[in-house]
């Protein structure tokens, strides 16, 4: 699930330049405890750590 939404904005991200609607399914992801599962997929993943790399206040 975390995967699929990490995929999706990543290619909203890409096509609409629309950080807000990352911000908010990242908001989701924390209020539902699945935040430490995407910290770890980024930690194991480069281009996702480059990707949310600016979104770090988000995040920690």
């Amino acid at each position: 699930m975390v995967l699929r939404l990490l995929r999706k904005c990543h290619i909203v991200s890409i096509c609409l330049k629309d950080e807000s609607l990352i911000v908010k399914i990242i908001r989701k992801l924390i209020k539902i405890g699945m935040i430490i599962r995407l910290q770890k997929y980024i930690e194991e993943n480069e281009e996702a750590g480059q990707f949310f790399s600016t979104m770090d206040v988000i995040i920690t």
